[in-house]
């Protein structure tokens, strides 16, 4: 069985010395070792446009300003560039706990993505490029996707 391993090492070590301890060809953001971190890639218009698919806007130096269930940001011109939320995340106990200890924000309950509680808290999620699109299992329709692949995969 293949198995690939999309992870940007936040750690002092690999931040300080400038090497990236990427293992597919992700690249990482530029930010600090101390944060939350994710890992969003291109999307498509189809993706784009559902609802289940979480769409995340992303600036210069890798922070996450805003997660979405809509397509986000809207184009006016040009070709959209829209990122995938991948939903995985790395972060320390503490930070979680503290979060954790958070009241539901108005934005988390308005879209029912809870990093957006982190993100109205004044939390920092750095985003970094995954190597490649992976499949959520939120529906019976993803489910039945994620059983095909792995057959496939199995067959292989």
């Amino acid at each position: 069985m293949r198995r690939t391993v999309v992870a940007a090492c936040p750690c002092r070590a690999c931040r300080t010395s400038g090497r990236s301890n990427s293992s597919s060809g992700g690249t990482e953001p530029t930010g600090s070792a101390d944060g939350t971190w994710t890992l969003a890639c291109p999307a498509g218009a189809g993706a784009a446009a559902d609802p289940n698919t979480v769409k995340v806007v992303v600036a210069e130096d890798g922070r996450a300003l805003y997660f979405s269930r809509s397509a986000i940001p809207y184009y006016r011109q040009g070709p959209p560039a829209y990122r995938k939320h991948l939903g995985i995340y790395a972060y320390r106990a503490a930070t979680l706990a503290a979060v954790a200890a958070l009241p539901p924000s108005p934005l988390e309950r308005a879209e029912s993505l809870e990093q957006l509680r982190w993100l109205e808290a004044g939390y920092t999620i750095w985003v970094g490029e995954a190597a490649g699109d992976s499949i959520g299992v939120d529906t019976p329709e993803d489910l039945a996707e994620a059983e095909r692949r792995l057959q496939k995969e199995l067959a292989t």
